[in-house]
């Protein structure tokens, strides 16, 4: 790879990471659950959970309470719950947008995941995001006490609180950069 190439590349990092800065600070990034969020879990998810955390044990019945095989991972099951109450405007968000797994906390000896975070992508910029200022503890979850419905209720409000210290982020350039760019130095370029 040529320098030329890297130091574009680094340009191009450095931009989107001054824009995604300035596009932070032009608002207040504010995320809340609805009042009727106790409401909706409960006609969500009727009487199909009662009885069952929020947790691995149950991750199968959850999954089939919201449609999904399984054998749906746990990051899927939670990722659907999160659509839903976006759709469902449950978690009310500061402007359009979406809320996904954004990146893991992990266990500094054996390196074994030990907790998942979330980002907001608002739909106005394919670069920019917000990260939660925390991710959810995998171990916390699983000794949450609730059950049911309003165990989706309080891990819809601990979702929300990771986002009660948010930071900006952005996007690296990805394969369409590089192509549209320096296609003969692309990292994704096939030998």
């Amino acid at each position: 790879m040529r320098s030329e190439a890297l130091e574009a590349y680094y340009r191009e990092d450095r931009r989107r990471s001054e824009c995604a800065e300035a596009l932070f600070a032009e608002r207040d990034w504010v995320f809340r659950v609805d009042p009727a969020l106790d409401r909706w879990s409960a006609d969500l998810f009727g009487s199909g959970v009662d009885g069952h955390a929020f947790d691995d044990t149950s991750r199968p019945a959850w999954a089939a309470a919201l449609g999904l095989p399984a054998d749906t991972l746990r990051w899927g099951v939670w990722d659907e719950l999160v659509e839903r109450a976006v759709a469902a405007q449950m978690i009310v968000l500061p402007c359009p947008g979406r809320i996904a797994g954004a990146f893991s906390t992990r266990d500094h000896l054996t390196e074994q995941t030990t907790g998942s975070g979330y980002a907001f992508y608002p739909a106005f910029s394919d670069e920019f995001f917000v990260k939660a200022g925390a991710a959810i503890s995998y171990a916390e979850q699983n000794a949450c006490p609730a059950t049911g419905p309003a165990a989706a209720s309080a891990w819809i409000r601990t979702l929300v609180g990771t986002f009660d210290s948010p930071r900006p982020g952005c996007a690296q350039a990805g394969r369409e950069w590089w192509e549209a760019n320096f296609p003969d130095d692309s990292p994704y370029r096939r030998q």
